[in-house]
């Protein structure tokens, strides 16, 4: 079994495991139009995507309203692990590529693997997870309860 967390918004729980707000906007490893699930390998790693993306005039911690839940990924539904040899160029650029997007949603429509182990741009040497919901098993995947999440206030 894999696991991997998704911090969100409180107001976003229901669509945080659908894939709908990158279907609907596109992300660095998918084009709008095309469901993910963006996840992270720890919880650290969560919160840390999480805040590269906050604008910071929303930095009021109680207006942020956090939750975080974990997922399983049972070991016997197929999971690639992209080698960094085989990503596309540019898949760190800031912002992102068209070439990671197209990549990504090549992969994802190809619906062969559940979830995609892809390298993180803030910490390249741990994994993200694209979890899949075209995969016919993505029902599978396992949700555990959310939970509160604070931050700690003296990282800003």
């Amino acid at each position: 079994m894999i696991r991997v967390y998704r911090l969100y918004r409180r107001r976003r729980r229901e669509p945080a495991f659908t894939g709908e707000g990158a279907r609907l906007e596109g992300a660095r490893w998918n084009l709008p139009g095309t469901p993910a699930v963006y996840a992270a390998s720890t919880l650290g790693l969560a919160l840390l995507e999480f805040l590269v993306h906050v604008d910071p005039s929303e930095m009021d911690l109680e207006r942020l309203d956090l939750e975080t839940r974990s997922a399983d990924i049972p070991s016997d539904l197929t999971i690639l692990e992209v080698p960094n040899r085989s990503l596309p160029d540019q898949w760190n650029a800031i912002p992102w590529s068209r070439s990671s997007q197209t990549f990504g949603t090549r992969l994802l429509h190809e619906a062969k693997y559940l979830a995609i182990a892809v390298p993180s741009v803030v910490v390249p040497s741990e994994r993200n997870y694209l979890l899949n919901p075209l995969h016919p098993d993505f029902s599978k995947i396992k949700l555990a309860s959310p939970k509160l999440f604070v931050i700690d206030q003296r990282l800003f």
